[in-house]
């Protein structure tokens, strides 16, 4: 409530944006790859590697994602995964929906 109630009307709504696409993607069961973060001194080193490689070796299932970052788009496609879809709902950020199959 900090930001306001637009930002969190605004945030709700892209939220709902995500659920919608990641629905039009797979079915159930999937791993969700959500919020995957490396400080940006620490980029380029491996780390965003060391931590999804043993899921992605591990999983039976799909793996999910989105990302509303395109310079990371090379970077899971690099880990097996494939877009999806690219979409851009109105006066909302422009994001990819992306998967990896078992």
């Amino acid at each position: 409530m900090r930001l306001g109630l637009g930002a969190f009307r605004r945030f709700g709504a892209f939220t709902a944006e995500l659920e919608r696409a990641q629905r039009a993607v797979l079915e159930q069961p999937f791993l969700h790859l959500f919020i995957l973060g490396v400080d940006p001194d620490e980029q380029g080193r491996g780390h965003a590697s060391a931590l999804i490689d043993p899921v992605l070796a591990e999983s039976a299932h799909p793996v999910y994602l989105e990302t509303v970052n395109e310079a990371n788009v090379p970077f899971y496609e690099r880990h097996g995964f494939d877009v999806a879809g690219t979409h851009q709902p109105d006066g909302m950020p422009r994001f990819w929906t992306m998967i990896r199959r078992p």
